[in-house]
This record gives C-alpha cells, structure tokens and sequence, in this order.
C-alpha cells in the first residue's frame, strides 16, 4: 500500500528479501571467473535509466577486489552518446556475440571493439568503443567517420 510505504524500512527489507535475484551488486564474482568466465559490460554514456556511474561504480568495485586480474575476465566498455533506447547521434551497431566468442576462443581480451552507425548517405561511420577507463581519441589525421583513425588512450 502506497499510502503505508516507508522507504527508509521497506526498499531495504525487499532488498534483503530479493538482492541475489534481482540486483547485479556483489563485486564477488569467483565462481564466475574459477569456472572461466568472461564479462563483457557495455553502458550508454547519456543513458538517464541506467545512471553510468552506478555501472562505472560497479566496475571499480570488482576492479578493487580483483585488481590487475579484473582485466582477465571482466571489461567495460562505454559507449558515448548511447542512451537507454532509440537511436543514438554516434555509433553504437556492434555484436557482443562476436565480441565475447573471439575473447573465449582466442583467450585475447578485446582492446576495443568497432561500432558502426548507419549516417544515412549511404556511408557508414565507426568508432572504436575502448575498455573503461580508456575513450576514443582522433588521431589528428583521416576521416572522422572512420575508426583506423581513433586510438583507445586514457
């Protein structure tokens, strides 16, 4: 009942009550990477539903309980321009699939994956999307349409 509702008592009981079903909070992720386990995080950088900071909050998490060895099985990839639906202004077109299948057969951790967008002239534009924290950055030089000309810096 709304009008009983108290959230200071009741969101932390349904907590308790669902967190391990519901909620991807715990940093713990052991069971997961023993079994060889590979995660591959995306999150729209302008997406108003799924804050970013709560998912670059979690990655940290996992970072500080995994250190160095995060990088072994987990990544994040921020996608700039990417919202929670429709369209958005840059590229976003990429298969997680094809991404996560050539990291467990080739035992290579992406260092970027390509994202497309259709710019509606007939031309394709593409970027590379880096592993958190690193971004995109413009070489200087060629098309900015074009992802050779991009390199993932921090």
């Amino acid at each position: 009942d709304f009008h009983t509702f108290n959230p200071d008592v009741d969101v932390p009981y349904a907590d308790s009550l669902w967190e391990t079903t519901l909620n991807a909070s715990s940093p713990n992720l052991d069971a997961f990477k023993a079994a060889g386990g590979k995660l591959l995080m995306a999150q729209g950088q302008s997406d108003a539903i799924v804050v970013p900071q709560n998912t670059i909050d979690y990655y940290h998490q996992v970072t500080k309980r995994y250190r160095a060895g995060t990088q072994t099985f987990a990544r994040l990839f921020m996608e700039p321009g990417y919202g929670h639906c429709g369209p958005p202004p840059g590229p976003s077109a990429w298969d997680p699939i094809v991404a996560i299948a050539n990291w467990i057969e080739t035992g290579v951790a992406p260092d970027s994956i390509i994202a497309y967008k259709d710019r509606g002239d007939g031309k394709v534009m593409s970027r590379p999307l880096c592993p958190y924290p690193k971004q995109a950055r413009y070489k200087g030089h060629g098309s900015i349409y074009d992802a050779k000309n991009f390199r993932c810096a921090k």
